[in-house]
C-alpha cells in the first residue's frame, strides 16, 4: 500500500497503522478503579430547638465549673 504524492514522498500506510495506531495499546482509555474521594456527603439535619438545649446545658456545665473554683 506504498502510495506516491505529488512531491515524491512515498506513504507506507501500513507502517504508519503499525507504528502509530498497534492493535494492542489503548492510548489510556482504560478504566481505573480508584475509590472515591473521602468527603462528607451530607451533614444530617440538626432542630435548631435541639441546639438551643445543648448550648443551655454546655453554659450550665461552664457556670458549674466555675463555681467550684
Amino acid at each position: 500500500n506504498e502510495k506516491k504524492s505529488p512531491a515524491g514522498i512515498k506513504w507506507n500506510e501500513d507502517n504508519i497503522t503499525e507504528t502509530y495506531h498497534p492493535a494492542n495499546k489503548t492510548y489510556g482509555l482504560q478504566k481505573i478503579n480508584d475509590p472515591d474521594t473521602p468527603y462528607p456527603r451530607g451533614v444530617p439535619g440538626v432542630d435548631p430547638s435541639e441546639l438551643v438545649n445543648r448550648f443551655v446545658f454546655l453554659l450550665d456545665q461552664c457556670r458549674i465549673i466555675l463555681k467550684s473554683d
